[in-house]
């Protein structure tokens, strides 16, 4: 069913609020919001080229700092320590849920 033309213009002004300075420009998730906003606008809208916003260059020089710091080889270390501890706790949790030889109920525990 098409929209009506109060329809589209409410999803205009939606999307103009999230195109603003200061919002879509914020960080990664407002940016993907927005993104996604245009897609629906211009599927609404029966736009056939979408104009996707751009990441701007300054997050690109924020994500290589933070690559370089989660590559330090003592973070790294320590991530693998903290993901064994949760594959150990997992294990031991799915070996203590259910006896094999205790009847299925309800609940499934």
């Amino acid at each position: 069913m098409p929209l009506t033309n109060k329809e589209l213009e409410n999803i205009e002004d939606m999307l103009n609020v999230q195109l603003s300075p200061g919002n879509w420009d914020s960080d990664p998730y407002m940016h993907g919001m927005a993104n996604g906003m245009l897609l629906v606008y211009c599927m609404a809208a029966n736009i056939y080229a979408v104009e996707y916003k751009e990441a701007p260059e300054y997050w690109k020089k924020r994500s290589a700092r933070w690559m370089h710091y989660i590559t330090s080889k003592r973070l790294r270390y320590q991530i693998a320590q903290i993901y064994i501890k949760i594959v150990e706790v997992s294990l031991h949790i799915t070996i203590q849920i259910r006896d094999p030889n205790e009847p299925y109920t309800e609940s499934g525990i």
